[in-house]
């Protein structure tokens, strides 16, 4: 029994006979879609060959056994480090499953299932924020918190009823496409969802299932032919044509061999620049394909001697560099991933006689470094925001790790708070208000920060809690001003039903349990490196011997806490 491209299933049944012969007969060979788990990666005696070639099968890099339950793979998405697939089964139980994309590992604490109207999931793409889904049976583009799995509706994007049976998707962060069956191609913008253009696919990509840009290239995944067909990304007209124009082709990057090694039911792509990654619906696996070398415009590393930029990724454009203490010159080194791939640096070189590219800092803000690939198809530029030494003034009290923190507002603006957020590398703020958390998401459209901005209308009061989210890199606490006014109560901050942030005053845990007993709370949390560490009131001394020694000296005054209540 097999599903044909459109999700129909049907059953062929053969009969062989088998007569005796003299004649010997050689053994078959099958291509690597029939491999069990774990005769790929790398290759072996028995396994298919490993290729550097453009456009081949790289078989290392290949996701050889996806998990049991994403058998029906359809979408596909990574940020760099971490791939998301859609699966589609028959019935119920729609999801998005999680994988490292380094080992092919599942990380199930990432993944979760999609809302029940969300029911035949095609393609996916995400902000790093937000994830998107499209869906063939409905006339939008669902949205879900990427890190919590929920549905965030008034994030929503709507389709035109030309669209209704969409597919792949994918963003430059501005555009988001949109694949149809029919076959022709979308695009609306981001931001308000406004439809800008509709564009034909060519002829023999007649069965479109997924699509990934790298801003020049678009290719769309087919299941017959079986193969990556390859587009010129157009520039979006001001308004939508009357008739849809057609693609323009560029058939010498198209990837063809998929059927070939196996890859026989191609659906969600997805490329770091190095790899074109691949889902198969009927295989349970990610094929992965060698990119073209000439169109890699990454960089391999970038430094600056003296100047702390983090880590590098050559996936991540965006860095900030702090110049450490009497630093007033900067040696920038950086690497192309190829050799044929040219590099420029900006501002201009300070000493032309050094053999390194050297950039005074006085007077300057920001260093640029631009990747131009080995055709000059492609440019890919890395920007480096210089701060000033030393911790900066901030209006968030506490350390800012990868990941979740636990932080208290100095007081201010909105504005004020979301620019300081944005010097610390915070990416999204949570205010938890009657029980529900308000957000505020750096980049976001105006009306998906508006609660945030209502809630806070006359400003973020002093000392009030927050949650925030870091992708890093992590910045520690700067030196937080004494506090001087006793507080009201020991517990700072309106205590409701079920969990709330607050401030505490200040004293041992002994205090802060008889404090908290007082107010109705019957459980505090604080949050350590991306971790909660939980005091249970009531609960046996082995319970709560975590948080008293994370707390030897007592809990600092101002310090924020995660309570919960079992009423007002």
């Amino acid at each position: 029994t097999a599903r044909d491209p459109d999700g129909a299933s049907a059953t062929l049944e053969i009969t062989i006979t088998v007569t005796e012969s003299a004649v010997p007969v050689p053994t078959p060979s099958f291509g690597g879609g029939g491999l069990p788990a774990g005769l790929g990666g790398g290759g072996g005696p028995s396994g298919p060959e490993p290729s550097e070639v453009d456009f081949e099968w790289t078989v290392q890099h290949d996701i050889e056994a996806l998990a049991e339950g994403n058998e029906w793979p359809s979408g596909a998405w990574s940020a760099g480090e971490t791939v998301w697939i859609l699966d589609n089964p028959d019935g119920a139980g729609d999801a998005i499953y999680a994988y490292d994309l380094e080992t092919g590992e599942r990380l199930e604490e990432r993944e979760f299932r999609l809302d029940g109207t969300n029911g035949a999931p095609r393609g996916v793409w995400s902000d790093g924020e937000t994830m998107w889904v499209s869906d063939s049976g409905q006339e939008k583009l669902f949205a879900y918190d990427l890190e919590a799995g929920e549905r965030v509706p008034e994030r929503d994007i709507a389709l035109t009823r030309r669209n209704r049976d969409a597919r792949g998707i994918w963003s430059d962060g501005e555009t988001i496409w949109v694949l149809n069956r029919n076959p022709s191609l979308f695009v609306y913008d981001l931001t308000t969802g406004a439809l800008l253009g509709e564009y034909e696919l060519a002829e023999a990509n007649s069965s479109p299932h997924g699509m990934w840009s790298d801003g020049v290239t678009v290719w769309v995944s087919n299941h017959d032919p079986k193969r990556l067909f390859a587009y010129r990304l157009p520039v979006p007209p001001s308004e939508p044509p009357e008739e849809p124009p057609a693609l323009e082709r560029v058939s010498d990057e198209d990837f063809e061999e998929l059927g070939r090694v196996g890859n026989n039911s191609p659906r969600g792509i997805w490329s770091d620049g190095a790899v074109m990654y691949v889902a198969d619906e009927n295989d349970d696996r990610v094929y992965s394909y060698n990119m073209p070398d000439a169109i890699d415009a990454r960089l391999a590393s970038l430094g600056l001697e003296g100047v702390e930029i983090g880590g590098f990724d050559p996936m991540r454009r965006e860095y900030e560099g702090v110049a450490g203490d009497g630093v007033t010159e900067t040696t920038v080194a950086a690497e192309a991933v190829h050799d044929g791939a040219t590099v420029a640096i900006e501002p201009a070189d300070a000493d032309g006689e050094a053999e390194d590219h050297q950039v005074a800092l006085a007077e300057v803000d920001e260093i640029a470094v631009t990747v131009t690939s080995a055709d000059g198809s492609r440019e890919r530029v890395y920007h480096v925001r210089l701060a000033e030494a030393g911790p900066s003034p901030s209006c968030l009290r506490g350390a800012v790790s990868v990941g979740f923190s636990l932080v208290i507002s100095e007081g201010g603006s909105v504005d004020d708070l979301v620019s300081c957020a944005e010097r610390r590398h915070v990416t999204a703020l949570y205010a938890l208000h009657e029980g529900r958390y308000v957000s505020y998401i750096q980049g976001a459209p105006e009306f998906v920060n508006a609660s945030f901005r209502d809630l806070f209308a006359d400003g973020v009061p002093a000392l009030h809690p927050l949650v925030v989210r870091s992708e890093g890199p992590a910045t520690p606490a700067p030196p937080a001003p004494e506090v001087t006014e006793p507080f009201a109560t020991c517990l700072r901050g309106e205590i409701t039903e079920g969990f709330s942030l607050v401030v505490y005053e200040g004293g041992g845990v002994d205090d802060l349990a008889a404090c908290a007993e007082g107010l109705g709370v019957t459980a505090v949390y604080v949050l350590v490196e991306g971790e909660w560490v939980s005091y249970i009131l009531g609960a046996p001394e082995f319970v709560n011997a975590r948080f008293r020694e994370l707390l030897p000296h007592g809990v600092p005054a101002a310090t924020p806490l995660t309570v919960r209540a079992e009423g007002q």
